[in-house]
């Protein structure tokens, strides 16, 4: 049988949603408009793809009151649906489809300062960082309370997880160029990394390895006067997470804002004045714009019928637009949405998954270690749905690692091992499963 390229990337696509849940359908995409600085008349726009449906100012109509003041980021996790209002201090928990309020948490009385972005790093914890402050806030999932901070510099924006790390964008707004590494299990920073300024973004792709876009320095000094010996340029540094190394530089140039990947054809899509293409084997930035236009967010879906939803902002005092792009480049369909469109939140029908950060359950599980408490001995299991790499720690409460049960490559499946406490005292201990994709902790008691 003759395969031509279209009918290849169409069986690769195919094989690819089978492994990673991308079969599932678009039911409906979250538009997150930030609204006008200082106006709380931040908003969400739904569309429908099934209907070309629009409809504003969904999450008003739902609760009968405004989502707050600049809304810039959100995520699926355990079901709802997570949404951080930067300027107004909170983070709304909203029912996925209806938009219904269920709890608001204002993390300014918990140590929060304009949080920007989060993280899932294990299943009853998410890493918050806070833009305007200097530490990422840790925030319990049942008690639904910021537990604690780790200190990492100031202005922290970008964040993803990795090989059982956090890894932190700070910019100091422009005057700073590090990612900091948190050994999510103790949340403590084991180092700090230097990239190129104002890293904004961090994206983990396929390999597990970090994708940090940098905007670089815009060249204006403490009394904002332009001068060309400060500014620098964008770049993408990429970090493998086994080393703690950057492996690859890739310069952009101008001064990039966001980035989202075509993981089926291995693109990533910069917004940089207009749409730059860089592609992710070559690691190489294309000479050849998907689109000129200067939009102001970008997403990938890479289900049926596969693009991209960029968000124009005209100025924030008006609507915007968002252009829904084939991977040529041309625009598909426009529809209007909120002032300064700058989040794009996929909803699908049946399980409720995000494409880039799938519900852990799905993927990995481990199971609370059995008997427990135990004396000395206990058995740990753990499943896992394809071929991975793993490693399978023992730590202290103080974050001391006593033990390294599994380290190499593992089939499918599930698994058991067995964890000898003869050699340590009473008390708490947590056991952590980290694969390419996953870290998961639990807790176990030994009692003597």
């Amino acid at each position: 049988m003759k395969f031509n390229r279209t009918t290849l990337l169409l069986t690769i696509l195919l094989c690819f949603t089978t492994l990673t849940s991308y079969a599932q359908s678009l039911d409906r995409v979250f538009v997150l408009n930030e609204g006008a600085f200082n106006n709380s008349n931040a908003s969400v726009t739904s569309f429908i793809p099934s209907t070309s449906t629009v409809s504003q100012n969904v999450f008003f109509n739902a609760n009968g009151r405004p989502l707050g003041d600049i809304a810039n980021f959100s995520e699926m996790v355990n079901g709802k649906l997570y949404i951080l209002v930067s300027n107004s201090n909170k983070l709304e928990i909203v029912h996925p489809q209806s938009l219904l309020s269920e709890a608001i948490i204002f993390l300014d009385d918990m140590g929060g300062s304009s949080p920007s972005q989060f993280v899932q790093v294990d299943d009853n914890r998410l890493y918050i960082t806070n833009l305007t402050g200097n530490h990422v806030s840790i925030f319990n999932l049942t008690t639904r309370t910021v537990t604690g901070s780790v200190t990492v510099g100031n202005n922290p924006e970008g964040i993803a997880v990795s090989n059982g790390k956090a890894y932190v964008a700070v910019n100091g707004f422009g005057s700073d160029n590090k990612v900091v590494v948190i050994d999510i299990a103790t949340d403590t920073v084991l180092e700090t990394l230097t990239v190129q300024d104002n890293p904004r973004q961090i994206i983990r792709d396929n390999g597990g390895k970090l994708w940090v876009l940098s905007t670089g320095n815009y060249g204006f000094d403490e009394n904002f006067n332009y001068d060309p010996d400060l500014e620098t340029f964008g770049e993408i540094h990429i970090i493998d997470p086994v080393t703690d190394t950057v492996t690859d530089i890739i310069e952009v140039g101008g001064h990039p804002s966001r980035m989202t990947f075509n993981r089926v054809e291995r693109l990533a899509y910069v917004v940089n004045t207009g749409i730059q293409v860089v592609d992710m084997d070559q690691k190489i930035a294309l000479p050849d714009l998907l689109s000129s236009t200067s939009y102001y967010s970008i997403a990938y879906w890479p289900g049926e019928n596969a693009g991209l939803f960029a968000g124009f902002a005209p100025n924030f005092s008006s609507s915007g637009r968002v252009d829904i792009l084939n991977t040529n480049g041309t625009v598909r369909s426009t529809f209007t949405a909120g002032i300064g469109p700058s989040y794009f939140q996929f909803i699908y029908d049946g399980p409720l998954t995000n494409v880039e950060h799938e519900d852990i359950a799905q993927r990995v599980t481990l199971d609370q270690n059995y008997p427990n408490p135990f004396n000395p001995s206990t058995q740990i299991r753990f499943t896992l749905n394809e071929s991975t790499s793993v490693r399978l720690e023992v730590f202290s409460i103080n974050g001391q690692r006593v033990a390294t049960l599994a380290n190499g490559v593992f089939s499918g499946g599930s698994h058991q091992v067995s964890f000898d406490g003869s050699g340590l005292s009473s008390g708490l201990y947590l056991y952590r499963l980290t694969t390419d994709q996953h870290v998961l902790t639990r807790k176990m008691m030994l009692v003597k």
